[in-house]
């Protein structure tokens, strides 16, 4: 009977054992299932949310006789969000909102002279976009416009497509720039290139202005192209911009020689209502004091539908820095282009001359844009991709989305 009984025992305790065991296997598949199908209804909300935004103008949008204003060109933040160009239909963006987003790339710019932060894009010493923070859609916005705050992060990035890289072979006498055009780094063989040199020098009243030679020229069948300039010496100041077109793509690259890093003049953009830009000196963005005086002469280049560049005639705006008079106020053109600032200063004894250029229109200078969300600690993320175009430069649009609620599978 004993035995019977400790046998009935053994038999329960396995049965139970085994119970568990089925249970919790179950649990962690039913878990499994459940994330699994939650990660699917992310990847499906991610491709939503970015044909959301790709295919949507956003709103307000305003008039100009029959033609539509899109929000990026306005000072006041939008009621709806998204970045199509209005004036067209498909993946073609406003390139004035996509100015307007906060930038995830650079660090944050205060300038001691506005008392303003500017939402920061640098591509490096001469091509600038900072916007002040206060004319700029946050991350916060964006996704409380688009009904997924809180509950979902994202991260948005615009990449050029074709790159065109531009390194100086020799200094001058003469002047020799190599000029290589990829795409996703694979060579653009022939692909045509329109190009303009400024060089700067001064005019009879002590302003700086340039020289401009421009030109088409196809490259090599390895996507490479050598350009000699002979009135260009090692001791000139100039500017190098660049348009490539392959295959119906185009992409946008540019080169800056200034006599001296150490002053130099910033564009910041102020307003787009009033299209009000302002310009400072450097030191005036890292809190130093200094009394070096500036003139400069600020011009605008416009793109062509060929890609030639050329000069948008009748715009001139002749100004001067000095410690007295710190900040100059000008308007641009209503159209995208790109701001050329040519400047004179003096740095102790030594004269410094250079180009700053600034694109009014983020695709004049095929800037990328990072938009969002911290993506590194995130454990599960989708990802979507379109192609777009934002003016006829092309672009790889990727949308970055996870869950801010989390993921894990109980054992």
């Amino acid at each position: 009977m004993a035995g019977a009984t400790i046998d009935h025992i053994i038999a329960t305790t396995i049965f139970l054992a085994a119970m568990l065991i089925f249970i919790s296997l179950f649990n962690q598949t039913i878990q499994t299932v459940i994330i699994y199908q939650r990660q699917k209804n992310l990847a499906i909300k991610c491709s939503d949310i970015l044909d959301n935004i790709l295919l949507n103008p956003g709103f307000p949008l305003e008039m100009e006789g029959d033609k539509p204003i899109e929000w990026g060109k306005r000072d006041d933040s939008p009621s709806v969000f998204g970045l199509q160009n209005p004036e067209f239909t498909q993946y073609r963006l406003s390139p004035f909102s996509l100015m307007r987003l906060q930038s995830s790339i650079g660090t944050p710019v205060y300038c001691t002279i506005t008392n303003r932060t500017y939402s920061n894009i640098t591509l490096g010493f001469g091509s600038y976009l900072l916007v002040s923070m206060n004319k700029t859609v946050s991350y916060d916005d964006a996704a409380k416009l688009l009904g997924i705050y809180g509950m979902y992060g994202f991260q948005l990035t615009l990449t050029p497509i074709v790159n065109v890289e531009i390194e100086e072979a020799n200094a001058g006498d003469p002047l020799t720039l190599t000029i290589k055009v990829t795409g996703r780094g694979v060579p653009l063989a022939h692909a045509e290139v329109s190009y303009a040199l400024l060089k700067v020098k001064e005019d009879s009243e002590g302003f700086p202005t340039y020289d401009m030679i421009t030109g088409a020229v196809p490259a090599d069948n390895m996507g490479v192209l050598n350009l000699n300039f002979s009135s260009v010496c090692t001791g000139d100041s100039y500017a190098f911009l660049a348009y490539a077109k392959a295959g119906g793509l185009i992409g946008f690259g540019c080169r800056q020689r200034p006599l001296g890093f150490d002053a130099f003049l910033v564009p910041l953009v102020e307003s787009f209502n009033d299209r009000r830009v302002t310009v400072v000196r450097n030191f005036d963005l890292r809190n130093e004091s200094s009394t070096v005086p500036f003139n400069f002469t600020a011009s605008f280049m416009y793109v062509c539908e060929d890609l030639t560049i050329r000069r948008l005639e009748g715009y001139i705006y002749r100004g001067n820095i000095t410690s007295i008079k710190p900040i100059v106020n000008f308007t641009v053109p209503k159209d995208a282009g790109i701001l050329i600032i040519s400047y004179k200063g003096y740095y102790g004894a030594d004269a410094v001359y250079g180009i700053t250029m600034m694109p009014w229109g983020i695709n004049m200078m095929a800037f990328p844009v990072v938009f969002g969300g911290d993506i590194s600690n995130s454990v599960w993320v989708a990802t979507e991709i379109r192609s777009v175009l934002v003016g006829d430069i092309s672009y790889e649009a990727k949308l970055a989305m996870w869950s801010l609620e989390g993921y894990e599978v109980i054992g």
